[in-house]
């Protein structure tokens, strides 16, 4: 599985480097830790969140040992 094929493994948002907002999106919350993010999932819903760490938790591949941010929107 590539990056590019997590765009369509999940409803919703992927972001990753080159996109035009990943710098944005990626900007750390916390300053004094490092962090190299390899891309950024909006989940759509809880399958999202169950697909992304299904995909991570599956060496060897190229999501090993990478950063992945999963932001949730809640609606009200």
């Amino acid at each position: 599985m590539s990056f590019e094929n997590l765009r369509t493994a999940v409803r919703g948002g992927v972001i990753l480097p080159g996109d035009s907002d990943f710098d944005r999106a990626a900007q750390p919350w916390n300053t004094t830790v490092a962090q190299s993010v390899a891309a950024i999932v909006e989940v759509a819903d809880t399958l999202d969140v169950a697909t992304v760490l299904e995909l991570v938790g599956k060496p060897p591949d190229e999501f090993s040992d990478l950063l992945i941010l999963i932001i949730c929107c809640h609606s009200s």
